[in-house]
Formats: C-alpha cells, structure tokens, sequence
C-alpha cells in the first residue's frame, strides 16, 4: 500500500512498454509551450529529489510541456499517466490525441478528483503520500498516426506569473487501457 506501506502481496501484470521518452526529466525530449522546468526541484514519489517543476511563463496562454511522435495503431488502447503534485497551482490537464479527437482529463490536485473530458474512455486519480497524485487517461487509437502527450499546467489557459506552476514525475504512455507499475526510461523506450 502506498500510503501505509502495507505488505499487499505478489503482484503479477502483463508486459508493458512505456513509449514516453525521458519519464523523469521534463528538460530533455520534452518540449515547452509558455513554461519551463525547474529539473530536480522536489522529492519524487520514489523517495529521490528527481521530480520536476513545470513552470508557467507570464503570458497568457495555455502552459504546458508535451511530448510528439508516439507511434499508435488503430483500435487499440492506450494510457497516459503521470504524478503531479500541486504548487502554486493546483490542476493539472491530461491530453493525448487518438487520431481523430483529443482525449483530456482535469485533475484537481487539491480536493484529488478527475475530470474526464468530452473525449476519451476512462480516467483515474489515486492518492499517493506527501501531496502526489497518479493520473491517468485512457482512450483507443482511431488511425494509425503519430500522437503528442501533453501536460498542461492549470488546466486551460489563463495569465500566467512567471514562477508558479505544478510538481510532475514518472511520465508513462503505454499500450493498454490502464496504467501498469511505472517503468522508467530515459532515451529509449523501456518494456
């Protein structure tokens, strides 16, 4: 158990492959819209100071780090998840494109709910200790295309102050209609 550290038994999960790049630093295949990462700047759920901060920029704008060419095939399922943390700013926006229509997810890092958006097949929130969250949003592929994943700080656009932003770690982008154990990467995608 996460929260209580509660030995809960064997845990046994398929084969997963997390096709996100750089699971754990937002500074390197990451690219910025109107924000910047402050690397290392928090504890991360694993216990090591190697969650990031996002950063919005003072514009407004939507603010927000993403990630592109993410090969999907048509028709089959896939995850986005990721831990956040609330800083000065407390939500937190989930977006991948299936092809057709983008998915997103609202997740409020304050009172720990989730939002599905008009697009995409689930989305869950669950509570970690010291302030995290994992969040995921799940959708199926309906062409065979490349996708972007993005995380926009705040949730939707609005003016942004330069210093204020959201805590993020352990990226993941998977075949599958649920989020798996995290599996970290850096250059290459990792099974």
């Amino acid at each position: 158990d996460p929260s209580t550290l509660a030995y809960l038994g064997y845990l046994a999960e398929g084969a997963r492959t997390n096709l996100c790049l750089q699971s754990e630093d937002f500074a390197t295949t990451w690219t910025n819209s109107a924000s910047s990462e402050s690397v290392n700047a928090a504890v991360a759920p694993d216990g090591a100071a190697t969650a990031d901060k996002l950063v919005e920029d003072n514009t407004p704008a939507f603010h927000f780090v993403q990630q592109a060419s993410l090969s999907i095939t048509s028709g089959t399922s896939y995850t986005l998840s990721v831990w956040v943390k609330a800083g000065e700013r407390t939500s937190v926006r989930l977006q991948f494109s299936n092809g057709v229509s983008n998915a997103t997810a609202d997740a409020n890092l304050s009172n720990g709910t989730i939002v599905l958006g008009p697009n995409g097949d689930s989305a869950t929130i669950k509570e970690y200790p010291n302030g995290w969250y994992r969040c995921s949003l799940s959708d199926v592929a309906e062409a065979t295309t490349t996708t972007t994943v993005i995380l926009v700080i705040g949730a939707g656009s609005y003016q942004g102050d330069g210093t204020s932003g959201i805590y993020a770690w352990g990226a993941q982008f998977e075949n599958a209609a649920f989020a798996s154990s995290y599996i970290p990467t850096t250059t290459l995608a990792v099974a």
